[in-house]
């Protein structure tokens, strides 16, 4: 096991005061995890407005932030974490505005719905129906189409790059914060890292059992580590050094190199879990990954 600095190793020891999210049911894991929106801006933006879509069989929210620079913008098409289970477009909001400045983007923030209640396909489909939507949109909030990248957090990640496989023509690039690329939970990070580090293996367990059937697991729009990334868009990957997670990030970086797709990865040394969102803690470091972000989106 790595070593953890001092401000993870506080936030996991408040964490740990709560109830383990494997023994509740999910709807009250979503109320134990549940965070209000901002009410003032953390960065200065034009705009930051709320649009319902229509998607099958229903309807989501998309959040859009839009920074003060003019002229034609580049996007990014956000998708919080939370396992698929739990969480918002309001867990992600201080990092999608913080996003939408550094990086002089529009940012969507996708509020998916959630499973059990909305298992696979259902969030990828929205997703997916959230990125169709943006490029019809395009001329209206004056989107460079051919700069639209896809980026999110965890199960977040899991869908971004799901969705980049399926639109590998239209993205430009993918940015997967520890993502969950193999759902069948058989890399040695699950055991290094199994409890104490802030996502406990039995969570993520079951997170996967409200998600998805066993039976779906390698299904590569459940695991996109078993898809055909040939020409899928350039990547950048971060991983957490503490985190169950791990080494499937680095193992779809490197498959994805394997195939010809550049990709930038790197490790968060001492982080853990869920830092991208975790502003009150991890101010530091988020801002660090987003120049890293910033950097790679200009090459």
């Amino acid at each position: 096991m790595g070593t953890i600095i001092e401000k993870a190793k506080k936030h996991i020891a408040r964490q740990q005061q709560l109830p383990a999210l494997y023994t509740l049911s999910p709807q009250h894991a979503r109320k134990l995890r549940a965070v209000p929106r901002i009410a003032q801006p953390v960065s200065p933006l034009a705009s930051i407005q709320d649009v319902r879509i229509d998607v099958k069989d229903g309807n989501i929210v998309l959040r859009i932030y839009t920074p003060e620079n003019v002229g034609k913008l580049g996007a990014i098409v956000y998708i919080h974490g939370g396992g698929w289970v739990i969480n918002s477009i309001d867990t992600s909001d201080a990092s999608c505005r913080l996003l939408a400045q550094k990086t002089g983007r529009i940012v969507v923030s996708v509020d998916y719905r959630l499973a059990p209640e909305y298992a696979f396909p259902v969030p990828v489909e929205d997703c997916e129906a959230a990125f169709q939507w943006i490029v019809q949109h395009a001329s209206q909030y004056n989107i460079d189409l051919s700069r639209i990248a896809i980026a999110g957090d965890s199960a977040g990640g899991n869908l971004a790059t799901v969705v980049a496989n399926t639109f590998k023509e239209q993205i430009e690039a993918q940015i997967l914060l520890y993502p969950v690329t193999n759902a069948c939970m058989n890399t040695a990070s699950y055991e290094t890292y199994a409890q104490g580090c802030g996502l406990d293996a039995k969570v993520m367990a079951w997170f996967i059992e409200q998600y998805v059937e066993v039976t779906e697991r390698a299904n590569p729009r459940v695991s996109p580590y078993f898809a055909d990334v040939t020409k899928a868009p350039k990547a950048f990957i971060a991983v957490a050094e503490n985190d169950v997670l791990k080494d499937e990030g680095w193992l779809y970086a490197k498959k994805l190199q394997q195939a010809g797709v550049e990709v930038e990865a790197i490790e968060m040394n001492g982080l853990i879990h869920s830092y991208f969102t975790t502003n009150a803690v991890f101010a530091e470091e988020i801002e660090q990954t987003i120049e890293r972000i910033v950097s790679f989106l200009g090459k």
